[in-house]
């Protein structure tokens, strides 16, 4: 029987090329777009691009939930003076939570997207593992999925070396978007996103600028303006280089070091999640998308996870998350807390 997949499908190169993929496996397909934000251009897109690859879109309506779960998380985050990860969150309780809750309910076997990361499926269980594309890799993102949902994921992408591939591809389809740029990082800021804080009546607690020894430096603007790491837009003067080095949220203080105090060679997290046992060997962590994989071990102190690199990590920022790795396999994560 031939297995029926649901594909969230946005207008871009990555959805379209995972449509034509699967099909291309033998997969019956419809498109599935989820409508996040009132700005309907890119509904529209999805609607074009579904009568191009001839396949039936399904409009799930999630605005509201998105505003109240995702959007809201991202505000109470910097208010808290952390950092946070809405696309982590996204994926865990709207791509993977409530597309997937959709599609089985109306008889999918399966649910895929243009994610960049490889899922093997076993009997004992589906494991997420890094894309063959290491630049476009998204397997950080993914740490969150509970077995239940990884048993229903397909990424077509994840086997694809080079995203030129996939422009060949909807190129040879007759599909005139191959050459279309690439999406932004987080689909609801448009620009800074202080702009978009201080739009949405953002409640940042003001303070001061401080030195580690907690000498006043200057005024700051509230503390969900900031990160730490953040040098540029500090408006301090000073001898040496300052950055962020900590948003302490109950008094409303920024503390200001020069670069080598930003380097950590423990932290903690908490929120763990890991697909098996966790590892008590020699792992890999990442503390944020970008960042290169460190090794490091792990152990438990106080209910809390410490992460203990080999060498020191830079700005680890609280609210984000460590993910670890053995090799290209993923192994779970956390969220980074304030020391």
């Amino acid at each position: 029987m031939t297995k029926r997949v649901l594909v969230g499908l946005s207008g871009g190169v990555d959805s379209a090329a995972s449509v034509l993929l699967l099909q291309k496996e033998g997969y019956y397909v419809e498109g599935a777009f989820l409508h996040l934000l009132d700005d309907k251009s890119q509904m529209l897109e999805a609607e074009e691009m579904a009568e191009r690859l001839r396949i039936p879109l399904h409009i799930l309506d999630l605005r509201e939930y998105f505003e109240d779960e995702i959007i809201s998380y991202f505000i109470d985050s910097f208010q808290k003076g952390e950092t946070p990860n809405p696309c982590i969150v996204c994926n865990q309780q709207i791509k993977f939570g409530k597309m997937l809750d959709y599609a089985l309910k109306n008889g999918f076997d399966s649910i895929a997207t243009g994610h960049y990361a490889r899922i093997v499926h076993t009997d004992n269980g589906s494991l997420i593992y890094k894309a063959r594309n290491k630049e476009k890799d998204q397997s950080y993102l993914l740490y969150t999925l509970r077995a239940h949902q990884r048993k229903h994921i397909l990424f077509p992408l994840g086997e694809i070396e080079n995203k030129d591939i996939l422009r060949r591809i909807l190129k040879d389809n007759g599909i005139s978007i191959y050459s279309k740029r690439e999406s932004q990082d987080i689909c609801f800021i448009q620009g800074d996103y202080r702009e978009f804080l201080n739009k949405r009546g953002c409640r940042a607690k003001k303070g001061l600028f401080v030195d580690e020894d907690g000498k006043a430096l200057g005024k700051h603007r509230g503390i969900a303006y900031y990160t730490v790491g953040q040098r540029r837009g500090l408006g301090i003067s000073a001898s040496t280089p300052l950055f962020v080095k900590e948003i302490q949220s109950k008094t409303g203080n920024i503390v200001l070091s020069r670069a080598a105090s930003l380097m950590r060679s423990v932290i903690y997290a908490d929120n763990v999640h890991f697909f098996e046992d966790v590892p008590g060997e020699k792992v890999e962590a990442k503390i944020r998308y970008s960042a290169a994989v460190a090794p490091c071990f792990l152990s438990f102190e106080r209910e809390k996870l410490r992460i203990e690199f080999i060498s020191p990590v830079r700005a680890p920022a609280p609210g984000q998350s460590v993910v670890f790795y053995n090799e290209d396999r993923l192994l779970g994560g956390g969220i980074i807390l304030k020391l």
